[in-house]
């Protein structure tokens, strides 16, 4: 299981290593269930930089309709993708936060 992370806008460090370590935690702990090979996450600095990239993903695929969601996940482009927001996630207490990486990740 590999997490492929990456960043759209200013987002620190410490905030990335978080994720990372959430999200490496479940998917390793986890026991007769099979695990996707590769989890894409992107983590953005703006809500702005979210509903960008997000829009003109769907877009470009021909989807229809986007929420606007602190975290959210999809597989538009055949694989686990889960989207979060630097700036909507920053104020949240750290066990909402983990609960809602943890609600994407499943």
């Amino acid at each position: 299981m590999k997490l492929l992370v990456s960043t759209v806008g200013e987002v620190p460090r410490s905030f990335v290593e978080f994720v990372r370590r959430v999200l490496e935690h479940f998917y390793t702990s986890l026991r007769g269930v099979e695990v996707p090979e590769l989890v894409e996450i992107y983590i953005y600095g703006s809500k702005l930089d979210k509903l960008l990239f997000i829009e003109e993903e769907a877009r470009s695929l021909g989807i229809a309709a986007v929420g606007d969601f602190v975290t959210m996940h999809e597989a538009w482009r055949g694989r686990p993708r889960i989207h979060i927001s630097y700036e909507e996630c920053c104020s949240l207490d750290r066990d909402l936060l983990e609960a809602l990486l943890l609600h994407e990740a499943v």
